[in-house]
């Protein structure tokens, strides 16, 4: 593990990569092992200059402007994967991970839940990305319904394309799981969502029987807070003590959202209210038939690259190529995909999943997407308002021929 007292002796700029929470907290935890850090580097504060936490945010470039490559980077972003790509480009960076600067034994338990949630998901996160013989999940979102209590005209994950949606049953959901932990060693948060998850009639049970996988870490509900699920629900989910909630506010439509939030208080739950203000435009099914540099381009700047999605038995690299092709509105790109329940040997399916999901510069079936950029990419004239209801489920092209090599 690397030593604070390594990071003092060094003699290149060191600089904290991410200006949130966790790049705060590695920043505190630096002063108090008087290590000096120059600056804070972040893709979006970084364009306005100023400072963070008492010290100077930049972007990467205004940073090699001012040091040239004599910088040594501690990542304090999550999503590592990103930044290390963002660094090899630019440079010959030595970096560090989180892991490498914490252990989940120093997070202090009196700090709210939330701030604690985003310095284990980064610990755990770098600590897989960092592992290179474990076959790991950082996250997996997990259909259990193609239903939802609501339909958004401009839904990312598809729902207001099912005419006739439907409940995953329980033995086939434990089927998947079970095999999909076979295969990974790890997974540290998987995320329930359709649809609206809590439109399941077998919730405490699914909740109940993910409780039992030790190899699952977190548990997290993706909820639009229309439904208020019974005590009896909410008890399971506190019981198993890793289960946590992400609920939408759609503010008129959430309208259970304040009893829902009472409830988590009550039961102990930790949870994140996040208001939506806008959307962007990502949820038609077109080919673009773009150039290989400008599907990468797409690939790169897209928030749901990583969301590696379970739905009847697959697995697929994003929630959208998952209900695309589940809908039978694009080609089913056999690269794009790995079907778990095939007959076929577990060092067969590590093998698939390596090849085919980890390290791809896009998918075939990007070419379909009209793209969902990260906050860092996102333009002003590329919002549009969220959550529009439509009245009817959408029209679209159902594809008769499926497979698409």
């Amino acid at each position: 593990m690397l030593t604070y007292d390594a990071l003092a002796r060094e003699r290149c700029a060191i600089v904290i990569f991410g200006a949130g929470f966790v790049g705060e907290y590695i920043g505190k935890r630096c002063a108090v092992a008087s290590i000096s850090v120059a600056a804070y580097c972040d893709n979006v504060l970084g364009r306005t200059g100023g400072e963070v936490f008492g010290l100077p945010v930049r972007t990467l470039p205004a940073l090699m402007e001012e040091y040239g490559e004599n910088i040594v980077f501690l990542i304090a972003v999550r999503d590592i994967d990103t930044v290390v790509q963002q660094l090899a480009a630019a440079g010959d960076f030595p970096w560090h991970p989180v892991c490498d600067l914490y252990e989940l034994s120093d997070i202090p338990q009196a700090l709210p839940f939330m701030d604690r949630q985003k310095l284990e998901a980064a610990w755990y996160v770098h600590d897989h990305y960092c592992d290179t013989e474990r076959l790991t999940l950082n996250t997996l979102d997990f259909v259990i319904t193609e239903r939802c209590s609501l339909r958004c005209r401009e839904c990312s994950n598809l729902m207001q394309y099912y005419e006739k949606p439907q409940n995953f049953g329980l033995p086939a959901l434990q089927e998947q799981i079970a095999r999909l932990l076979t295969v990974y060693d790890e997974v540290y948060e998987m995320r329930l969502l359709g649809g609206e998850p809590f439109v399941h009639p077998e919730m405490k049970e699914i909740i109940t029987f993910l409780n039992g996988q030790d190899a699952i870490k977190r548990l997290c509900i993706y909820t639009n807070a229309t439904i208020l699920p019974g005590d009896d629900v909410f008890a399971v989910m506190a019981e198993g003590g890793k289960t946590w909630f992400s609920v939408s506010d759609y503010h008129v439509l959430s309208r259970n959202l304040t009893p829902m939030i009472a409830k988590l208080e009550e039961f102990g739950i930790g949870y994140e209210r996040k208001p939506v203000d806008y959307w962007t435009r990502c949820a038609s099914f077109e080919k673009h038939n773009r150039t290989p540099a400008e599907n990468r381009r797409i690939f790169y700047e897209c928030c749901a690259k990583d969301l590696l999605t379970l739905l009847g038995g697959r697995l697929y690299p994003c929630p959208f190529i998952a209900n695309a092709m589940n809908l039978r509105a694009i080609p089913a790109a056999q690269c794009d995909y790995v079907d778990l329940m095939a007959d076929k040997s577990v060092e067969e399916l590590r093998q698939e999943l390596r090849a085919k999901l980890k390290n791809r510069p896009f998918y075939v079936s990007c070419d379909y997407c009209l793209g969902r950029p990260a906050v860092a990419f996102v333009r002003e004239e590329d919002k549009i308002p969220p959550n529009e209801q439509t009245a009817a489920a959408l029209p679209y092209r159902r594809l008769e021929v499926m497979a698409d090599g």
